[in-house]
């Protein structure tokens, strides 16, 4: 499973073009080559920017990491998307944007405050409890990735990967 998540992700990254104005130059052991503007290492894998987007493969599959002489291009500000709040009752939305700073929304952290509180008793969980946790994970991922802010909240969708591998670990040893 893990190997056809990582050849999925590298065929992905040859199908999108590579991004100008990056600062490290990640060299494939197959020949390819990522230009990206940050990378970072989490146990056997490694995670970087590419394509407006987080990616990350194993690090058996990489040569080397060096530094590009190519200047890094600041971010673009992303749009803001239109997001239903829970109180919405009629047809106004709210936009969910951060400042151009980069600096973080507060709707975004209150719900990732809750996961991260829930995910405190994921232990204590039934099996299909596990299975809505991990759905209300993986939707807050996709809001946050949706909202183009992903690199904003880097930590945080680490941590939901982090969590996510533990419910996965659960549930296997409940041998479901």
């Amino acid at each position: 499973m893990k190997k056809t998540i990582s050849a999925l992700i590298i065929l992905l990254m040859f199908l999108v073009p590579v991004g100008g104005g990056a600062s490290y130059l990640i060299r494939l052991k197959n020949g390819g080559q990522l230009s990206t503007p940050m990378y970072w290492a989490e146990g056997k894998w490694i995670f970087f920017y590419y394509a407006g987007g987080i990616a990350g493969m194993e690090k058996d599959l990489i040569s080397k990491i060096e530094k590009s002489d190519r200047e890094t291009v600041s971010p673009v500000e992303p749009e803001p998307v239109p997001v239903k709040t829970e109180e919405e009752t009629g047809t106004t939305t709210e936009t969910a944007s951060t400042t151009v700073e980069g600096k973080k929304d507060d709707r975004f952290m209150r719900e990732f405050s809750l996961l991260k509180e829930r995910a405190k008793d994921a232990g204590r969980m039934t099996t299909e409890e596990l299975y809505k946790f991990s759905d209300d994970l993986i939707g807050f991922r996709d809001k946050v990735l949706g909202n183009r802010v992903g690199h904003i909240y880097t930590d945080e969708l680490l941590e939901i990967y982090a969590i996510l591998d533990k419910i996965e670990d659960t549930i296997k040893a409940r041998g479901q």
